[in-house]
């Protein structure tokens, strides 16, 4: 199987607070994201889904299959190719091909301009988080004195259930 070497690319979406979340899923596991991981604590803190990219051992780059999907992510801007043989395989030619911190800033440019756009020209792009957001402390308690580790673990009951 032909691989080839990418990064993600967070800014082909930002969330409400211009914090990016872009992420390409692995082709045909749609739970599985390339190089992006579930924020367990923020999903559940914001009802919506958040992730973190962890720049690892490789520095956030990521051996992934070859595949029209993967090409066509590449080609899309969606993953950035790591390097000239990978941006190649995937039908970008040496000319057109960028060093990945050149193509993220382009990008980051690119994402603080539509948030500019639809927010203002005071709106901020926030950093690219690269960790998960921590648990609550155990022992503290909720406004309504439930204590935390039990909300994590227990789904939200209400008096119609």
């Amino acid at each position: 199987m032909r691989t080839i070497d990418v990064y993600p690319n967070p800014f082909i979406a930002l969330d409400a607070d211009g914090v990016p979340q872009g992420t390409v899923c692995v082709p045909g596991s749609p739970t599985s994201h390339i190089g992006a991981l579930l924020d367990l604590v923020a999903t559940q803190k914001s009802g919506k889904e958040r992730f973190y990219f962890p720049l690892g051992k490789k520095e956030g780059k990521y051996t992934v299959p070859l595949s029209g999907e993967i090409a066509h992510a590449v080609r899309a801007g969606e993953l950035l190719a790591a390097d000239e043989k990978s941006a190649a395989a995937c039908g970008i030619t040496a000319k057109e091909f960028l060093p990945y911190d050149k193509v993220l800033a382009a990008e980051k440019e690119k994402a603080l301009s539509y948030l500019r756009a639809v927010k203002g020209p005071d709106a901020t792009l926030g950093d690219i988080p690269r960790e998960a957001t921590p648990p609550e402390p155990a022992g503290d308690e909720g406004d309504d004195g439930v204590p935390n580790a039990l909300r994590q673990l227990t789904p939200t009951l209400t008096e119609e259930h």
